[in-house]
């Protein structure tokens, strides 16, 4: 008969392991069969301006079920940024939990080796935190950009929204949904976030006649029956622009 094989099992919790979980695991007896290790993330990058932890749940377990790992996850956060930008020289707070957050980054940072820490240049002039309980109005208002519009009837998720796949496969594969990215990587969608709806759809009109025209001008060319590369390469980016005002 074959050696029994001896499996190591590793389970990651992000941002950390906490006591609910090692006790989770104990009464399923299991806790000594896994090695279990934390993997903070930190801030995820999803446009080329905003960096985010992407954490839906912590409005409702600070303010509702008083855990703080949020503010922790947070406050590590921004001691990982100082590392590698260098130290935030003024920071400021507004409001209970935020201040908690910079007393947080001041005991990690105690905790820290100094030398992780460059004090003589700071890429970051100025950090300003803020508790949601400073501005309770925002979220209940009505948005009317187009980003605000897409987030309200179809939902933003890490910078993505799921639709229906027939609004962008082809006409063989119009089943199941699909993923777009809605970030400032698309040209339009840059352009058009930021627009009240109202004036949204003359944007897109006026937009979508001006890459038409471009198209037949290109169209039209005497270089594209010579098969000139550069001008392939323009219809390609012309049919591409048509393709992401007719999502849009």
């Amino acid at each position: 008969a074959k050696p029994p094989v001896m499996r190591k099992y590793n389970l990651f919790m992000t941002p950390r392991p906490t006591k609910v979980c090692a006790e989770v695991l104990t009464d399923r007896g299991v806790l000594g069969d896994v090695t279990v290790k934390g993997l903070h993330l930190g801030f995820i990058p999803i446009d080329a301006d905003v960096l985010s932890l992407e954490n839906e749940r912590i409005w409702r377990e600070v303010f509702l079920k008083n855990d703080i790992d949020g503010l922790w996850n947070l406050a590590r956060s921004l001691i990982k940024l100082q590392v590698f930008f260098g130290v935030i020289p003024t920071i400021y707070a507004k409001g209970s939990h935020a201040k908690t957050v910079v007393k947080l980054m001041k005991r990690i940072r105690e905790e820290s080796d100094p030398e992780m820490f460059d004090s003589s240049v700071s890429e970051i002039s100025e950090c300003v935190i803020l508790d949601r309980t400073v501005d309770m109005a925002t979220p209940l208002m009505t948005q009317m950009t187009y980003e605000g519009k897409i987030d309200e009837h179809i939902g933003i998720k890490n910078s993505c929204a799921t639709v229906d796949a027939s609004i962008t496969a082809t006409k063989q594969n119009k089943k199941g949904s699909t993923l777009i990215p809605l970030n400032s990587s698309d040209n339009v969608y840059k352009e058009i976030r930021d627009l009240h709806v109202y004036a949204l759809g003359q944007w897109l009109h006026t937009k979508a006649g001006e890459v038409r025209k471009r198209y037949d001008e290109v169209k039209k060319s005497s270089i594209v029956q010579q098969g000139s590369d550069t001008t392939i390469g323009q219809m390609k980016d012309v049919v591409k622009k048509l393709k992401v005002c007719s999502i849009h």
